[in-house]
């Protein structure tokens, strides 16, 4: 089937590239750059710089970005740093939680149906984001395929074992 739409051909007004746009675009006052990368581009240069003050080390720099925080990569990953040093006090840090699991009991299988052949997910049965925590109360081990279906909620957890049960 044949496009029968009027079309015409203009220059990006950032990059001077030819491109094709249909009448009805060009008449709304749309279709004046090739992509939005140049569209971006051409938006931005029109913004003016702020003088900004870094929240690490409280520099002075010059951002388009009204909502930058910070004056190089450096303070920026010394934030992220920072963050996770002050999770790790408050017990919220868990790095290689599974592992640490693994090396105390060694390989486990799955809770639900005894599935073995490789290494079995932890899987907390509260939510860390919702306040769980990473007590073995609150967590157990499911093979991949019960996870799965755990997530979607086609696994009920209210007898489910946890790893404070396998301790004892």
């Amino acid at each position: 089937m044949k496009d029968y739409t009027s079309t015409l051909k203009k220059e990006c007004k950032n990059c001077g590239k030819a491109i094709t746009v249909r009448r009805s675009d060009h008449n709304r006052g749309q279709a004046l750059f090739c992509s939005r990368a140049c569209s971006g581009y051409h938006n931005n240069t029109k913004r003016k710089n702020l003088d900004l003050t870094c929240a690490i080390c409280g520099g002075s720099f010059k951002s388009k970005c009204s909502h930058a925080k910070y004056c190089s990569t450096s303070c920026r990953r010394h934030m992220y740093v920072s963050r996770a040093k002050k999770d790790r006090d408050l017990g919220k840090y868990r790095y290689h939680l599974s592992k640490k699991i693994r090396d105390k009991y060694g390989t486990l299988s799955c809770f639900i149906c005894g599935w073995q052949e490789a290494t079995c997910d932890v899987h907390h049965i509260m939510p860390r984001s919702k306040g769980g925590t990473d007590e073995e109360s609150n967590m157990t081990v499911v093979c991949p395929n019960h996870h799965r279906m755990i997530h979607q909620g086609k696994v009920s957890l209210n007898n489910i074992k946890t790893l404070a049960c396998h301790q004892s």
